[in-house]
């Protein structure tokens, strides 16, 4: 029978998202082999493809009295393993509402790799990734203070902060899971030149010198640099150079995930802070320009892009401009121009001035054009 705290919640997701009757877990669900499916489906009879689609799942973690040990013994706590299908191309966004999350977490992995999580919140917990790959997804909420307990009930020691007793009860959610079409979002793994996501590239707005972004409702800039139609007002963007209509225009969404690793984990990465680094791919033609811009979070921390070639050597590294004047860097550039046809990888950080557990995002975007007006080195002999 299910908790009127459950219920309180199921009620209070109808009121504010008008979406079908939620979904219940089924225990025993505490291993991915036994991860509940979630069914994703439209929300509406003329729904649009581009709204995607959508699934819920109601559930309690259950969790007992448990002495706390840092030996050896691990018992998991309860912990609870769903499982869902989406196509490539999608952008995932997993949220986790309820009254008594503080210290609960939850994760999102792929081939039993972990490819992003989020912790220690009381309002919610959110995680955004993109699909590189058509394949199933698992999610696992849990306690992580609870990894490490007394396998046979016995005490461990004295209860000091080493050793403590605490008990926990029961903690209600439900879990949303969207997927929809783009934009794109990296996809983790992508630390290594054979990891790199490839970026999907499209023919590039029809502007020469300036652009007009439209603002949507919330006073943001559509993230492509589309064009804004007649009438409609819009941010002025210029461009260093012409954008001809037979380039290509490619971007895509990340983070730059900083994390502290502990003892226990320290291999293979070792131990400490260990700073992400995510690599992104793309080929293109000789005589070609190609610029790559960048921004957001990362950006303001430091952080310059490199365009490497298909060994992974640096070919260029972007310089951070100031384009507001107010003595902080709001965005990075660089420019190459192609002498032979091939793959080229982008390299986004490390953060070399991050100190601790840090998600910075950014955007990248990539132009891709013929450019007859640029001079091509090495030019300096007849």
């Amino acid at each position: 029978m299910m908790r009127p705290t459950v219920e309180v919640l199921e009620a209070r997701l109808l009121l504010t998202h008008p979406v079908p009757l939620p979904q219940i877990e089924q225990e025993p669900n505490d291993t991915p082999e036994l991860a509940n499916i979630i069914r994703l489906d439209t929300e509406a009879a003329d729904h649009d493809p581009a709204a995607g689609l959508s699934g819920h799942m109601g559930g309690e973690l259950n969790l007992e009295c448990a002495l706390f040990c840092l030996g050896p013994r691990q018992v998991p706590s309860d912990q609870d393993w769903f499982k869902f299908e989406a196509p490539a191309g999608q952008r995932l966004d997993l949220h986790v509402v309820g009254e008594a999350l503080r210290g609960v977490a939850i994760s999102l992995l792929h081939n039993g790799q972990e490819l992003a999580s989020d912790t220690d919140s009381s309002d919610g917990l959110s995680i955004e990734q993109g699909s590189r790959d058509g394949a199933t997804f698992y999610v696992r909420l849990f306690v992580p203070s609870f990894d490490r307990i007394a396998s046979d009930g016995t005490i461990c020691g004295p209860v000091d902060r080493n050793h403590r007793l605490e008990c926990r009860g029961h903690i209600p959610y439900l879990l949303n899971v969207h997927v929809t079409p783009g934009p794109p979002v990296e996809h983790e793994p992508n630390d290594t030149l054979e990891q790199a996501n490839p970026i999907s590239f499209q023919p590039p707005s029809p502007c020469v010198v300036l652009c007009v972004r439209p603002l949507d409702a919330s006073g943001s800039t559509d993230v492509n640099g589309a064009p804004a139609s007649s009438g409609t007002a819009g941010e002025a963007v210029s461009l260093r150079g012409p954008r001809p209509q037979d380039g290509m225009h490619g971007f895509i969404e990340g983070s730059l995930d900083n994390r502290d690793n502990p003892a226990a984990d320290c291999a293979p990465v070792g131990c400490g802070l260990v700073r992400d680094t995510d690599f992104f791919s793309f080929m293109a033609d000789p005589q070609r320009q190609i610029q790559v811009l960048f921004q957001g979070e990362a950006t303001q921390a430091g952080v310059l892009p490199q365009l490497l070639d298909s060994n992974g050597a640096v070919l260029a590294t972007a310089h951070a401009l100031d384009r507001d004047g107010d003595g902080q860097a709001d965005a990075a550039i660089l420019d190459y121009f192609t002498q032979t046809a091939g793959k080229f990888f982008v390299q986004v950080g490390p953060d070399l001035n991050a100190t601790g557990t840090s998600s910075e995002h950014y955007r990248l975007m990539v132009d891709v054009t013929p450019d007859p007006h640029h001079e091509h080195e090495p030019n300096n002999t007849l």
